[in-house]
């Protein structure tokens, strides 16, 4: 079962030019642990479109299933929907807050191979390290520093 992400703390988007025009959003959030996995973002859907000109949308992610690291973890989503006329902003919703991006703020706009994917791909190689180090995903083997005599004591716990 999905849940909204706990926070969304950056949008942007990209219109590709087709016909029709695409609207691409890129959302950055996150979530209070590790393994959530399948993070989306859901358009709303209106009877009548909103004399406001915003599109909203629901940023939902399944949280884990079983154990799991309790930190702050980022989560990044991708949608593409058909750029009407009357949409001029968006608005990204998650469990604690919403993001509204204007689509003439073109400081926002970002490629179509977007650098979050890059970034979240850097933070699960580097959570991939700590798996591998310690076998359980907590932190890696501390070194015991040397005493002066030169002899390696056991490591308390080993």
């Amino acid at each position: 079962m999905n849940a909204k992400v706990s926070n969304v703390s950056s949008v942007c988007f990209n219109i590709e030019k087709s016909n029709p025009p695409q609207l691409i959003i890129h959302a950055i959030g996150k979530v209070n642990s590790s393994g959530w996995r399948n993070a989306n973002l859901i358009p709303h859907v209106y009877v009548t479109q909103p004399a406001d000109g915003v599109q909203d949308f629901d940023f939902y992610a399944e949280p884990p299933v079983g154990n799991a690291l309790w930190v702050i973890t980022p989560v990044s989503a991708e949608a593409s929907i058909v750029l009407d006329r009357w949409i001029s902003t968006i608005r990204i919703h998650s469990a604690t807050n919403s993001l509204t991006m204007s689509l003439s703020d073109i400081s926002c706009t970002v490629p179509l191979a977007p650098m979050a994917n890059q970034l979240l791909r850097t933070k699960h190689e580097e959570l991939d390290y700590f798996k591998r180090m310690d076998g359980d995903g907590g932190m890696p083997p501390v070194p015991m520093p040397t005493p002066p005599d030169g002899q390696q004591k056991e490591r308390p716990g080993k």
